[in-house]
């Protein structure tokens, strides 16, 4: 297992967009939001990167539902 020391903080991206930082720390990895879009999940703590990822892409999956939603109308 590797220390926490060795992580670095990762750029998040969805679509090619550059929509957050994931900063690692003792209790996991906290998200800083580089785009509106995704504020949602400003500050919050993931337990790995992969949890992260799943995280963005169900709130990109529910703000593209809403929108459809919404466009039908």
């Amino acid at each position: 297992m590797q220390q926490m020391s060795e992580f670095h903080s990762t750029v998040v991206e969805h679509h090619d967009d550059d929509i957050g930082l994931l900063v690692p720390e003792p209790r996991g990895f906290r998200f800083y939001a580089a785009n509106d879009r995704f504020s949602a999940l400003e500050g919050k703590i993931f337990g790995s990167a992969l949890a992260c990822d799943k995280a963005v892409r169900e709130l990109a999956r529910q703000r593209r539902n809403i929108h459809e939603a919404y466009s039908a109308h």
